[in-house]
């Protein structure tokens, strides 16, 4: 046998070397090829579980986050987005469309409750170390069922929350008080009742569907003192219930900021442009204390606050006969500002940024002993169970 030569044994040792080394690093690297299978991740396909997986971190690197929706969001679409965001050493990517083709390649996913899709067959195709979103700005009355995981899938499909209750990861506000920027000086003197020469405003009773008889309350309210109704929305066109309401209620000195359902923390829009526009809300949706967290003070009235709907319209031709009682609902503007935010505001890139910085967050947190994956709450208590209808 031919002996080997110094240059061919240096070689065939190389070779042998590197491969144990690889052999190494495959079998003992915890992100691309852990021991067993994280408790905290489900993928129905072992492919997309091994194979599927983000690149290592660089400061070149892209994260690309799925808007699983068919709607138009912001301007994003299937051709993506790119931007920067604070604190992310990778670009930001985001892409909107229901393509499992997206998934496979995406580092995340916003479930957005219009759409519909495949609880297996997006489980099949979640490579490991995803996240996914569960985003809703409406209440559970309002959205499908099918947005809340099955059991088989129920504690490992979400790993954040994107809603307007308070406790959600990220939040999804319809508003809120700005106590940095007061709206008008400290020695503002004005009569807010000046030049208002109606009393109430508020949607027609027919308008839109509530949970709650709101069409009823109205009705009633009706008997006692003139209300002014708005139909904003005309045969099908799309639109919400604030919607040319701005303008409208500048003239009225109240106006019926009533929710189309009575759950905890959904105080929409309407709240933050009837005292954005001068004009005390006369609110019904979730308890006091709910709006007070989020609201000017003394700044609304609350239905749940008297015994009957007489009480209450007796209350407001109080106020309407004196000028001084009702100016105390205006002294917040000396303290704060309101603002309302609109879903375009939302889902700029700017506000979209904490979204990429958690997953950054996260996936720096692999192989050390402080867990990623959010523990959901249960769905019927925090969710189904928020409404009192």
């Amino acid at each position: 046998m031919r002996p080997i030569s110094l240059r061919r044994f240096i070689a065939l040792g190389m070779i042998c070397l590197s491969t144990v080394g690889c052999l190494v690093i495959w079998a003992t690297e915890p992100i691309r090829r852990p021991k067993a299978r994280p408790k905290d991740i489900h993928s129905d396909d072992i492919l997309s579980y091994s194979f599927f997986q983000r690149p290592v971190l660089t400061s070149k690197c892209t994260r690309q986050l799925q808007f699983w929706t068919n709607s138009n969001v912001n301007g994003y679409s299937d051709d993506a987005i790119r931007f920067h965001c604070p604190g992310v050493p990778c670009e930001a990517s985001i892409i909107a469309n229901t393509n499992i083709s997206t998934t496979k390649v995406s580092d995340g996913v916003v479930f957005f409750p219009e759409a519909k899709w495949s609880w297996k067959k997006m489980h099949s195709a979640r490579p490991r170390g995803q996240k996914w979103v569960f985003f809703s700005r409406e209440s559970p009355s309002m959205i499908s069922p099918g947005v809340i995981p099955p059991m088989k899938y129920y504690n490992d499909s979400y790993d954040y929350i994107m809603t307007y209750r308070q406790g959600s990861d990220f939040l999804v506000e319809f508003g809120h008080y700005d106590e940095t920027r007061p709206e008008v000086r400290a020695d503002d003197d004005r009569n807010w009742a000046t030049k208002k020469k109606n009393i109430v405003i508020g949607p027609a009773a027919d308008y839109q569907f509530a949970t709650w008889q709101r069409g009823n309350f109205i009705k009633e309210l009706q008997e006692f003192v003139p209300i002014d109704t708005y139909k904003a929305c005309i045969d099908s066109k799309p639109c919400t219930e604030s919607e040319g309401f701005e303008e409208k209620v500048r003239s009225y000195k109240f106006s019926l900021a009533l929710d189309i359902s009575r759950c905890r923390d959904f105080i929409t829009e309407q709240f933050f442009v009837s005292l954005a526009s001068g004009t005390v809300p006369i609110v019904d949706g979730p308890a006091r204390e709910d709006y007070e967290r989020v609201g000017p003070p003394n700044s609304f009235i609350h239905v749940n606050d008297f015994t009957s709907v007489h009480e209450l319209a007796d209350y407001i031709k109080l106020l309407d006969g004196n000028d001084e009682l009702y100016n105390r609902f205006f002294d917040w503007k000396k303290l704060g500002t309101v603002v309302s935010i609109k879903m375009a505001d939302l889902f700029a890139t700017e506000n979209i940024c904490p979204i990429f910085l958690r997953m950054h967050e996260d996936e720096m947190k692999i192989g050390t002993d402080v867990t990623t994956n959010r523990k959901v709450p249960d769905w019927d208590e925090w969710w189904w169970n928020s409404c009192s209808y």
